[in-house]
């Protein structure tokens, strides 16, 4: 029986990158795109899709791609956010359109002609459809390219927690003596949608975090997420509390972990300023579940 194995010249070699391959850039207005600047260097699998000028006289820049919109306004000042952040695009009037985003910042793009106003308008109106298929989001291009370019975000890779030391030292989380790592969750057994390690106040043990994680929707816990390294103001994540039908349950401990990361705040700050206030912490709640996650 004749052997039917492929040979070597036979085989084809797919990388991950090649099932999420970059599309063409179409330039708005432009025939080539020669006259446009190099408005941003792409991510991992980021495609521009659309490249344009913007403004009333023709001086500002404007891109989407397949995660972004991009806009270069004069005197060097940009605007980039994530195409999942627009809520809204309404033509304010002929040339202008009224962009608002879920974060609730709203701003404004004028165009030299209605004609391509309206052009701008239906491209970012098709951009904010919710894809149908899950592989059609940025996230799983992003990774697919991260991996040909042998950078990993796997937790499993032994590198995995680097990320989470490294932008702690940029926050001037690591080493503080308010705030300590906690390894809880390492194995994802007290929050499945947290991460390995997270930031909690160094008073605060974790047996309190147990108690804590049965209080908070599927388990998440308050955890900080960043800090101001010019007055200590942090954020703390969290999911909303389990108070019951008539809002009568409490968590002591709950309650006691949310003083502690005001009360942290508040010696931070002294400590920067080197001297004591009696000043308390003012703390600002944002309910975030009517915003889609942005990928």
């Amino acid at each position: 029986m004749a052997d039917t194995c492929p040979s070597p010249d036979d085989l084809e070699v797919l990388r991950c990158s090649d099932l999420f391959p970059r599309r063409k850039t179409v330039f708005v207005d432009d025939s080539d795109g020669s006259t446009l600047p190099a408005i941003a260097n792409p991510m991992h699998g980021e495609s521009f899709l659309y490249c344009g000028r913007c403004g009333k006289d023709n001086n500002q820049f404007i891109a989407l791609t397949t995660y972004r919109l991009i806009v270069v306004l004069p005197a060097q000042w940009f605007i980039v956010v994530p195409v999942g952040m627009l809520q809204s695009v309404e033509q304010y009037d002929a040339c202008t359109l009224l962009l608002k985003f879920k974060d609730s910042r709203q701003t404004s793009v004028q165009f030299s002609s209605n004609e391509r106003c309206l052009a701008w308008s239906a491209h970012l109106h098709t951009s904010m459809v919710v894809p149908t298929k899950i592989e059609d989001f940025f996230a799983f291009t992003f990774h697919a390219w991260l991996i040909d370019h042998n950078e990993h975000l796997s937790q499993q890779s032994p590198d995995s927690l680097k990320w989470f030391y490294d932008d702690n030292g940029r926050l001037g989380l690591r080493d503080h003596p308010l705030w300590r790592t906690s390894d809880e969750n390492f194995n994802f057994e007290t929050c499945q949608s947290y991460p390995r390690l997270t930031v909690v106040p160094t008073s605060t043990k974790d047996a309190a975090i147990r108690q804590v994680k049965t209080f908070r929707s599927q388990g998440r816990y308050p955890a900080i997420v960043w800090r101001n390294r010019e007055n200590g103001a942090v954020l703390a994540r969290c999911s909303q509390p389990l108070v019951g039908l008539l809002g009568y349950q409490r968590c002591f401990e709950d309650e006691r972990l949310v003083e502690e990361i005001a009360k942290a705040v508040v010696l931070d700050r002294a400590l920067m300023q080197d001297t004591i206030t009696r000043n308390e912490a003012k703390a600002c709640t944002e309910d975030l579940r009517s915003l889609k996650a942005v990928l």
